[in-house]
């Protein structure tokens, strides 16, 4: 997609070098979707740990108490 963006770039009256400032700025959400994923993949992955000692320690399946959802059959 960058290389394809740098071409239209390139001949739509932008310099070299603005081409590749912009090619280069595209990998900056990208990072910052990166970091998200990481911040929110160590508290995923605590809460899976603490869900299968849980069943572990129990033999019991895991509820979460946490959903709100209602059951239409009772």
């Amino acid at each position: 997609m960058m290389p394809l963006l740098m071409c239209i770039s390139q001949s739509a009256c932008m310099c070299r070098q603005s081409a590749f400032n912009l090619a280069i700025a595209g990998w900056l959400p990208c990072g910052a979707l990166l970091a998200l994923v990481a911040v929110s993949l160590t508290k995923d992955e605590a809460a899976m740990q603490a869900r299968l000692a849980h069943k572990v320690d129990n033999h019991i399946p895991y509820v979460d108490d946490s959903l709100s959802y209602t059951n239409s059959n009772t």
